[in-house]
Parts: structure tokens; C-alpha cells; sequence
């Protein structure tokens, strides 16, 4: 069956992959792909307050997931081309991140929210995401690395924050959900969390060698292999545990497949 839905996350995936194979093929028509993409979206998607709507239909809540993805296809096209409308829509999430999605007093990022980016419990505003967090980390020193900017600090406190928040004390690893009070709200870790912990550590490390980030990326890495890259068919990985130990997963979703891939990318390409 067809999904009708005309989804922001979605969108935002099209216009990375658009980015790329305009920059490994060099065909003009990708450019006029990503022009399409980013018209339709601005007409689809358009709502107050910043950002875009979670889909066409204005569900909520409001999501700051799917602008992370939006923000990191921005950084892509700015990355690969010249047109100076990706580095001001790069810009503008950011600050929709500065000012919307991160928790100032908390140190934090928010995941959830009502209209206008209001916090409500009720939406969920209360959940927050470890992952993310670090994920977050990796786009904005690659942001700053386009700008010329220097948000280290607030790189490092977001990470700090996830770890305080959301590291699992036996294992290690990042758990999938947490409360304000760092309370497990899913007793679950997935691999693409982790992944994005060695993209954390791995970007902060370049940004401070003389930090403790560089032997944090190593074992992050090294963790990651021993336990969700181990045990499985070969050629896969397994995907979630608990947080007993116990590997409770029951397929191997490609999305994991991309936030490995991208760790791999980072670890091998630059000098570290």
C-alpha cells in the first residue's frame, strides 16, 4: 500500500541524496532536483514559527528530528556546490537549534514540542534522545567548519549532557530515551546511537587534540564492533539490546546501516 503522507523527514533524506549525486555525477538535472525539492518543501511544508511542518497534514507534535536531517542535507549542498540560499539555510536552523531545540539551562536538546515550538508535556517535550544529542555534535563542528565558526563549547556540553543523562552505567552505551532525570523512558539501546557517540568524540577530538576525545572515539568504535557487530550473519548487525544485555532486535533496518557507514566515513577520512 502507498503511504500518502508527504513526510518533512523524508524530504530531507531526498535532498541529501540529491546533494551527493549532484557532486559524484556533476549532471546538471540533480541541481534542478534540489531547486524542486526545496520549492515544494517550502510550499508544503510552510508553518509559523520557523522550520517546517512535520508533514502536510501539520501533525504534531513538532519534531526537531526531521530538522536535524534538514540541517545536515543543507550542510551537504553547501558542501558540494556554490550557491550561497544552502549556507543561509544552513544558518537558519542552526539558529532555530540555538534558539528552539537546545535547552539552555539543561544543556540539552529538546525533542518534541506543540505549535510553535511551545514545550508540552503532554507532546512529549519531557523525552529526550541521547543519540541525537550526539549527533547534533558531528553537524554543528561540520557546520563550523563551512563557517569558520567555533561552537566547541556548545558541542561539548551537549555531549557532556548526553553522556550525564543517557549512558548506561553497566554498559556504557548510550540508552535510546531518557528523562529530565535521566531515568530510562525505553529500556533499549540501538546501534545508531552508538554510532553517533564516535562521531561526537571523533569531531571534538579533531577540534581539541590534547583531549580526551580522541581515546573516547577509539573506544567508542572498538565497543561498538565487539557487541553489535559481532555474534550475527555475516554482513549484518544486531540492531538493539536491552539494557539486561540481552540482544532483543528482530531485523536489521537499514537506517542503522547509514549511521555506521557515516562513523566509518569519519574515522577513515580524516587524520586522528
Amino acid at each position: 500500500m502507498t503511504d500518502p503522507v508527504r513526510d518533512l523527514y523524508d524530504h530531507a533524506c531526498v535532498l541529501l541524496a540529491q546533494a551527493w549525486l549532484a557532486e559524484a555525477t556533476g549532471k546538471s538535472a540533480y541541481d534542478e532536483a534540489i531547486a524542486e525539492t526545496l520549492a515544494v518543501m517550502d510550499v508544503t511544508f510552510k508553518a509559523p514559527g520557523g522550520g517546517w511542518a512535520e508533514d502536510h497534514l501539520g501533525t504534531l507534535p513538532r519534531r526537531q528530528n526531521p530538522h536535524m536531517h534538514c540541517f545536515e542535507a543543507m550542510i551537504a549542498l553547501w558542501d558540494t556546490g556554490c550557491d550561497p540560499r544552502h549556507a543561509a539555510r544552513a544558518g537558519e536552523l542552526f539558529d532555530l537549534f540555538k534558539t528552539r531545540f537546545f535547552d539552555e539551562e539543561m544543556g540539552a536538546l529538546r525533542e518534541f514540542f506543540g505549535p510553535l515550538w511551545r514545550l508540552s508535556s503532554e507532546l512529549g517535550s519531557d523525552r529526550f534522545e541521547p543519540g541525537h544529542m550526539a549527533e547534533w555534535v558531528w553537524l554543528i563542528r561540520r557546520y563550523d567548519e563551512l563557517a569558520g565558526g567555533d561552537h566547541c563549547d556548545l558541542a561539548a556540553r551537549l555531549l557532556a549532557t548526553a553522556l550525564r543523562l543517557g549512558q548506561d552505567a553497566q554498559s556504557g552505551f548510550l540508552i535510546d530515551e531518557v528523562g529530565p532525570d535521566g531515568r530510562p523512558r525505553k529500556r533499549t539501546r540501538r546501534l545508531w546511537a552508538q554510532a553517533e557517540r564516535v562521531k561526537a568524540h571523533l569531531m571534538l577530538g579533531l577540534a581539541n587534540p590534547e583531549s580526551e576525545h580522541r581515546g573516547l572515539a577509539d573506544k567508542a568504535a572498538t565497543d561498538l564492533l565487539d557487541v553489535y557487530m559481532t555474534g550475527g550473519p555475516n554482513g549484518f548487525w544486531r540492531d538493539c539490546f536491552d539494557l539486561d544485555g540481552k540482544m532483543v532486535a528482530t531485523s536489521a533496518p537499514g537506517s542503522s546501516l547509514y549511521h555506521v557507514w557515516s562513523a566509518v566515513a569519519e574515522l577513515v577520512t580524516r587524520e586522528i
